[in-house]
């Protein structure tokens, strides 16, 4: 990217020199842009990786950042259901959880479908008595 800058203020040094068009001022600036913009989408394909893997970015960043050998094949492939891989995706799973709270929601809304009773109560006493000598009345109620 910074070659790209470098280029993009000799062909604005240009233009102004008179050397070239305003033509290679402007493909100069577009190439810097669309260099950032895909490493703005690199970034994201490289959270989206780690999201699938279960790792946090951070992580996934330093297991990139340092060239190493291409790994082999294991000797022996895990044998297994399909559906059991597909279950081990962070996605999928999330997919599951939200399908199985979206099916405890129906049975809710079937359950407003009737009529709801409540019973209350309450359980309680007063006292009438003399709280001062000038003879106030407090009434004292204890409700449960």
């Amino acid at each position: 990217m910074e070659i790209q800058q470098r280029g993009l203020r000799i062909a604005e040094v240009r233009f102004k020199g008179g050397e070239t068009s305003e033509l290679d001022v402007q493909q100069a600036r577009s190439l810097l842009r669309n260099t950032q913009a895909s490493k703005i989408s690199v970034r994201q394909a490289q959270n989206g990786l780690s999201v699938l893997l279960g790792i946090p970015p951070s992580d996934f960043s330093a297991l990139i950042k340092d060239p190493a050998p291409i790994p082999g094949a294991p000797s022996e492939i895990a044998v297994g259901i399909p559906a059991d891989l597909l279950r081990r995706r962070p996605d999928i799973r999330l997919a599951e959880f939200e399908a199985a709270a979206l099916g405890a929601l129906i049975g809710v809304a079937q359950a407003d479908l009737y009529p709801h009773f409540a019973i209350g109560g309450s359980i309680g006493f007063a006292v009438d008595s003399l709280a001062s000598s000038r003879g106030d009345i407090v009434r004292y109620l204890i409700a449960v």
